[in-house]
């Protein structure tokens, strides 16, 4: 997939966000080389999702990944439902597809790559400052 050779590409950071995923989706699989290259690797996700299976096994299969989630504000509901790739920020691709399988192959998504490195580079320096400020934090 498109999406996959994007993270091949990736020589210092890619920075992932899903909501959902599966272990034997190319972007998965592209992570996993990635992470095998030494490229650092964020993973923002949303734990609550099948009762924290979902990042249990997005852990379990991309070790050395620093992983991410979103904290809803006190007392309300909210799900961590972004889709972006940032890759060495300097491009962006942001979806509207979960980065699954059936993301990649069955559903009818849009989504948009985006070679800027100002736009890229805003993009990550926000996910880091809503970490910064709490509204993101590691995922224990």
């Amino acid at each position: 997939s498109a999406l996959a050779h994007l993270i091949d590409g990736a020589t210092e950071d890619v920075f992932a966000s899903t909501y959902s995923a599966t272990p034997d989706s190319e972007f998965v699989k592209a992570l996993w080389k990635a992470i095998a290259r030494g490229v650092r690797t964020t993973l923002l996700v949303d734990s609550t999702l099948n009762n924290g299976n979902t990042a249990a096994m997005l852990r379990a299969k991309l070790t050395g990944a620093r992983f991410w989630t979103y904290r809803a504000p006190s007392g309300q509901y909210a799900l961590q439902h972004s889709k972006v790739v940032i890759v060495d920020s300097r491009i962006a691709f942001v979806t509207s597809a979960n980065l699954s399988t059936a993301g990649a192959e069955s559903n009818l998504e849009a989504g948009v790559v985006i070679h800027d490195v100002q736009f890229a580079s805003s993009m990550r320096q926000r996910f880091t400052k809503l970490w910064e400020h709490g509204a993101i934090t590691d995922l224990k």
